[in-house]
């Protein structure tokens, strides 16, 4: 009995796809784009819009997509209805297909944004600014992608007190 469990497991172990593959579920088109909504992140919201680029590793005969994205984000502080944190930046990171058979990816990417802490930032005036600083980021993550549509939860580490989000939702295209 062992040893029918054991043939179809080989047999599934040598038909299974190459590691070449992995090119069959790398991201097709050179545009990105992620919208981060209120509706899935409470108090916070973002537009993520890049390019991509295949590149393949002939050693370990692995493909995998690099990225370059420009950002903007506004965040609600938690403890003052009127301030509000922004931030503008870009990132870089690089987006690894995790198996050949299904288009699941870990994002890995840093990046570099000016924030500011203002006090009522759409109607105020520039002497309203509470803090002005430079941010560091570096975001881990999975992305599932159907057809054009993907599907994004990243986790964000940065080096700014007042944002305080970590994780994030986010809905994108690959055009």
């Amino acid at each position: 009995m062992k040893n029918l469990m054991i043939l179809p497991l080989t047999y599934l172990l040598l038909t299974a796809p190459s590691a070449s593959s992995f090119e069959s579920v790398s991201f097709k088109k050179d545009k990105i784009v992620f919208y981060t909504p209120q509706l899935l992140n409470k108090k916070f919201f973002a537009m993520d819009f890049g390019f991509v680029t295949k590149k393949f590793i002939p050693s370990f005969d692995y493909a995998f997509n690099a990225f370059a994205a420009f950002f903007i984000a506004e965040e609600s502080y938690t403890t003052n209805a009127e301030l509000r944190a922004g931030e503008l930046g870009f990132k870089g990171g690089v987006y690894l297909p995790t198996q050949p058979w299904v288009p699941l990816f870990l994002q890995l990417s840093f990046g570099y944004a000016k924030t500011a802490l203002h006090e009522r930032p759409w109607f105020g005036k520039n002497d309203q600014s509470v803090r002005r600083d430079t941010m560091f980021l570096l975001e881990g993550g999975a992305l599932y992608q159907y057809k054009i549509v993907i599907f994004r939860f990243i986790y964000q580490i940065n080096n700014q007190s007042y944002l305080t989000r970590k994780t994030f939702f986010s809905i994108g295209a690959n055009f």
